[in-house]
């Protein structure tokens, strides 16, 4: 069975059924993640998908979703239709900067008077520039947050190396086969 990562646009409270040979993480089996931030979550992804990351953050955080929630979010796999990982990490801060900004001008109603009711010309920021995470960096942080590591097997790593040290196993595996064959 192919197991997908959870993701916030389509995984479901529990584990999802795909079809036969398919399920999706569901949200709740992501670390730091809640009863409540989850409802809000599919909630707003029932009323229309998350866009990018400033969609994700102006529907979602404040009460619902925390630092902590969004570390295991991005961790976890779930929010990496919006960036790299290792990006939204470092772009955290800027992250959290960013509602606070759109708290203040809620609260204000400068949004409104300003940007005459459409979310969408509030400034955005840049995503932080960072090497990306590598496949053992990503099944450790995965496997924390999830318990599985869902990006590839652990022994991936070493795959090449095997082949190029069994260039006559394909040969071997033949004649073995046409053996058990007679």
């Amino acid at each position: 069975i192919k197991i997908l990562p959870p993701d916030v646009n389509e995984s479901q409270k529990h584990f999802t059924y795909i079809d036969n040979d398919t399920i999706r993480f569901g949200l709740k089996a992501i670390k730091w993640l809640w009863d409540g931030p989850i409802d809000v979550l599919l909630s707003e992804q029932d009323k229309w998908p998350f866009q990018s990351i400033f969609d994700f953050i102006e529907r979602t955080w404040g009460d619902v979703i925390n630092k902590r929630a969004l570390e295991s979010l991005i961790l976890s796999w779930a929010l990496d239709s919006f960036g790299e990982r290792a990006s939204l990490l470092a772009s955290i801060p800027k992250m959290s900067a960013f509602q606070k900004e759109l708290e203040s001008k809620r609260e204000t109603s400068q949004l409104w008077l300003f940007d005459m009711g459409d979310a969408t010309l509030v400034v955005h920021f840049e995503l932080e520039r960072a090497l990306p995470m590598g496949l053992e960096e990503r099944n450790k942080w995965e496997k924390a947050m999830i318990g599985y590591p869902v990006s590839g097997h652990p022994l991936e790593w070493i795959e090449g190396f095997i082949k190029s040290k069994s260039k006559n196993l394909a040969a071997v595996l033949d004649l073995l086969h046409s053996w058990n064959d007679e």
